[in-house]
């Protein structure tokens, strides 16, 4: 199978997923309380609302970032009382059957996967990223990646799912750069938290050895540094994509400082219909929609 059709199949079984999620009794309900959760300590920082900073945030230029980012958090989030554990395990027991064979393991390899903090080095316009675990001198890995690295930057913070399919890695849809004075502010709260951990794990252990109890008490401080680093991340991201948004947008002007006008072109039908629609969908910059007559320009 080809790169692009498995492309393909991927990109139908996230859409699935999230259709899925968005429209279950008992995962949407959950879904709407997890953004919540998001948005609270935001509108405390910003003293909006919650409703204020949804808006804010499902409404302006970064709104496919914002809910890639939750419905992502909320498709792997385990529920550890419940079965299935997760919304998309339970997608993939009772619809995965739906899917082709790439986006069944694409989902797979997602539910496994998690939110990291890494730092690209390096970049390939419409070809791959390279990326390490932030604040490190490891070893880059390469991320295959066509669309956002035509706009990433090298030295960006990124807070983001790598996904490995065989022997490549890709991202997930859902990636969240920081700013440069953000970035190192994440870095420290999660560094103070985990500093802080340590001591509350050790004063665990000795409480339990002295009462005589000799079942494992220890904190998983990792588990505990991971979910906050995710929180942490989307919070920081979220303000300050909220205070931009309460600045006067840009004047945009040519080389001869003339203003910038929003212009629709439309082009005539040159040739028959159907052959128009087989060179889109031949083109490998071109990803069409099965479900509808709908290409995207990567």
């Amino acid at each position: 199978m080809s790169s692009i059709k498995a492309q393909r199949e991927i990109n139908k079984a996230v859409r699935h997923l999230m259709d899925f999620i968005t429209t279950s009794p008992i995962w949407s309900p959950r879904f709407d309380d997890l953004m919540d959760e998001f948005f609270e300590p935001i509108a405390k920082q910003l003293e909006w609302s919650v409703d204020d900073v949804a808006a804010g945030l499902f409404e302006g230029p970064c709104e496919h970032m914002a809910w890639d980012f939750l419905i992502e958090q909320m498709a792997t989030l385990d529920w550890n009382d419940d079965e299935p554990k997760s919304a998309i395990a339970d997608y993939l027991k009772n619809r995965g059957w739906r899917e082709g064979p790439h986006g069944r393991r694409y989902l797979r390899a997602f539910a496994a996967s998690e939110v990291r903090f890494w730092e690209v080095t390096d970049v390939e316009a419409g070809a791959w990223i390279d990326v390490r675990p932030y604040g490190t001198e490891d070893k880059p890995i390469r991320v295959i990646e066509r669309t956002a690295s035509e706009s990433i930057a090298k030295w960006t913070a990124l807070a983001a799912r790598v996904i490995p399919m065989g022997s490549e890695r890709l991202f997930s849809s859902a990636l969240i750069p920081l700013s440069p004075e953000a970035a190192p502010r994440v870095l420290r709260v999660i560094e103070k938290a985990k500093t802080d951990l340590e001591v509350v794990n050790e004063e665990l252990i000795k409480a339990a050895k002295a009462d005589g109890i000799t079942e494992d008490v220890q904190l998983n401080i990792d588990e505990e540094c991971l979910i906050m680093f995710q929180e942490t991340a989307f919070t920081f991201w979220a303000i300050d994509v909220l205070r931009m948004g309460d600045l006067p947008p840009p004047r945009m002007y040519n080389t001869d400082n003339e203003k910038i006008v929003i212009t629709r072109y439309r082009f005539p039908e040159l040739s028959d219909q159907s052959i128009i629609c087989e060179q889109l969908t031949n083109h490998p910059a071109m990803v069409k929609d099965d479900e509808q007559d709908t290409w995207t320009w990567l």
